[in-house]
């Protein structure tokens, strides 16, 4: 695939699937802005990529930052193809009882995973339709791999255990 003259957005790009996934993209001529939620973060992916990424901090939970995130893309390679909503809320990720699952962990999970697709959504919506672009969003490995090492225990697949 030949993604040359492509600018696509990834979040939660510092490591993990977010990082293989900017290296994908880079790897196939993409321009990238890679949004990284802590600082220490970005410069190690701008010197890996030699120029064809950018690393803006993001908390994609603040509509500011997304906002930022997506001038960065337009302001550094005049344009935006692509989003993928790939950052995840590592806290909220991780399997928790039901019965000790609580509001504030339900709330960081769906800030992160709704109001920022919401977010996203917004800010970038000018640029993508403009260019017939795309907003994918990324589903964290976790539940389904622990689905596979659980057989076809239905706790396994959402995260909660009993």
């Amino acid at each position: 695939m030949n993604l040359e003259g492509k600018v696509v957005l990834v979040t939660g790009s510092a490591r993990g699937v977010g990082r293989g996934i900017v290296a994908a993209l880079a790897g196939e001529g993409a321009s990238v802005v890679a949004s990284v939620h802590h600082a220490e973060d970005a410069e190690p992916l701008v010197a890996e990529f030699q120029g064809a990424v950018k690393a803006p901090v993001c908390d994609v939970t603040v509509r500011s930052d997304v906002d930022a995130a997506v001038a960065v893309a337009v302001d550094a390679f005049g344009r935006l193809d692509a989003v993928v909503h790939n950052a995840v809320s590592n806290r909220s990720n991780e399997m928790t009882d039901l019965e000790s699952a609580s509001p504030e962990l339900y709330a960081e999970h769906a800030s992160v995973s709704v109001r920022a697709l919401l977010y996203l959504a917004q800010a970038s919506f000018p640029y993508l339709s403009a260019r017939r672009g795309t907003l994918l969003v990324g589903r964290p490995r976790r539940a389904r791999e622990r689905a596979g090492a659980a057989g076809d225990d239905p706790r396994a697949r959402t995260g909660l255990r009993r």
